[in-house]
């Protein structure tokens, strides 16, 4: 008989937990509101509970440079009852942007992306976020296996613009592929899109999992607001390294200078709650 994975269990325990707050919140609300004691200020604190509780969730954010394997390692820790890849994985097919994998039953099952060009905006990337008519979404049937590779395959997408454009956008190292046999090349490869939120029906995201790939040190660099708030606010790190390739340069770059540096240390403990897990995996082996 196959136990039930630890995380299965407490990701239960949290879901449960928020049914049973939400349920009650909302019968306070309804009994306010049919004793007539509901003001407007009391509604407007209670939705803001609600809303809070249903923010409530577990993050896990996957570190790791190209080719480490780490869609594979996302796929089959948390979706291999699926019986198929979720994320592209493979050679040219990983994630080449930051892709959050959540769910939210009040919105379709969908891919959001969010354009490259919007690096020309100046705007902060928090305002971006928010700003829906940026985004482009493609909707899928979860049940169908094709339709869903075929949105999600857009997470591997690349985009072809001048040498100049990249440096200007803030796109350079690892982020920057040169087109095979042009050395010289005034055309690079960018990722066509800066940051995408998949909306899937899945048991451990609905139970309040929020799963973040990021692609290497090229993300670190480019996007400030994910080393500055999402990766720091992570509830776990998990930093996915080849085994094959051995520890490298942008490996101990990621760690020392975004995930384990002494100085990172003595920052987070100011700020953030220095209970974080941190997990390291050698991948590959």
């Amino acid at each position: 008989m196959s136990r039930t994975p630890a995380i299965t269990e407490r990701l239960a325990e949290l879901q449960s937990w928020r049914f049973g707050l939400s349920t009650q919140i909302n019968r306070v609300t309804e009994f306010l509101r049919t004793h007539d004691f509901l003001t407007p200020n009391m509604e407007a604190a209670l939705d803001d509970a609600l809303a809070q509780v249903a923010s409530l969730n577990v993050t896990v954010a996957f570190i790791a440079e190209v080719a480490r394997g780490k869609s594979e390692l996302i796929n089959a820790l948390f979706f291999a009852d699926l019986g198929r890849r979720l994320l592209p994985s493979g050679p040219g097919k990983g994630t080449r942007c930051v892709t959050e994998l959540r769910f939210d039953r009040d919105v379709q099952t969908s891919v959001k992306l969010l354009p490259v060009e919007t690096r020309e905006s100046p705007k902060r990337f928090d305002e971006l976020l928010k700003d829906d008519s940026l985004w482009r979404s493609i909707l899928f049937d979860a049940d169908n296996a094709d339709s869903t590779a075929r949105a999600l395959a857009a997470l591997s997408e690349t985009k072809r613009i001048s040498l100049a454009d990249a440096v200007a956008w803030g796109l350079h190292g690892e982020g920057v592929a040169v087109p095979a046999g042009e050395s010289n090349a005034t055309l690079v490869d960018v990722p066509r899109w800066r940051h995408a939120v998949v909306n899937f029906p899945h048991p451990l995201l609905d139970a309040g999992l929020v799963i973040i790939d990021t692609p290497g040190l090229a993300a670190f660099i480019s996007e400030p607001e994910l080393a500055r708030q999402r990766v720091p606010n992570a509830d776990a790190l998990v930093l996915v390294l080849d085994v094959t390739q051995g520890v490298t340069k942008p490996d101990l770059a990621i760690w020392k200078d975004h995930l384990g540096g002494a100085r990172h240390f003595r920052e987070r403990e100011k700020e953030v709650d220095p209970k974080q897990l941190r997990l390291v995996v050698l991948n590959k082996i």
